[in-house]
């Protein structure tokens, strides 16, 4: 059962590419994105009505994972893992709250919530897995989670007030 998580969460993982490809957006909006819009690894997902960006990249360190980041005023911010080797962000607020994936010191994936520099694990629904899609202004975060007992099942989740619960 564990095998098969970590299998669907890496189908997962390698489809983003596919669903985030830039490749036909105009030159006016690539230029939004910063000036490695076209390196291959770099990813952008959401953008706020403040210009802020958020996606992932290749890390500066090799380029052999992926790391979250958050673009603002011609500048990246790398928003770190969870104690893992990679993270993903998907969303951003008029806050700049951001909220993506990561995975942890313990090899498995979970939402999670980045704001002032720090990110934080938002857990999971009872398994080993988690994802968070986006968050509004009101700070209340949507998403998935594998729940206790089931190898394979998303269940939606809403997180709010600190605590994610299963829709």
């Amino acid at each position: 059962a564990r095998i098969s998580q970590y299998e669907m969460a890496s189908r997962m993982q390698l489809s983003v590419p596919e669903v985030t490809d830039l490749s036909k957006e105009p030159e006016s909006i690539k230029s939004l994105y910063g000036p490695d819009v076209n390196t291959p690894g770099t990813f952008a997902s959401k953008i706020n009505d403040r210009g802020q960006i958020v996606g992932w990249g290749l890390t500066a360190a090799g380029g052999k994972t992926y790391h979250a980041f958050l673009w603002e005023r011609g500048r990246i911010t790398e928003l770190g893992t969870l104690g893992g080797l990679y993270s993903f962000a998907f969303g951003i607020n008029g806050r700049g709250q951001v909220v993506g994936m990561s995975m942890t010191s313990g090899n498995v994936d979970h939402a999670f919530l980045w704001e002032k520099g720090k990110m934080v694990d938002l857990g999971t629904l009872g398994g080993n897995l988690s994802q968070a899609s986006a968050i509004n202004e009101r700070g209340q975060i949507v998403g998935w989670s594998l729940p206790a007992n089931q190898s394979s099942h998303q269940h939606a989740f809403l997180w709010e007030r600190g605590k994610m619960i299963d829709l």
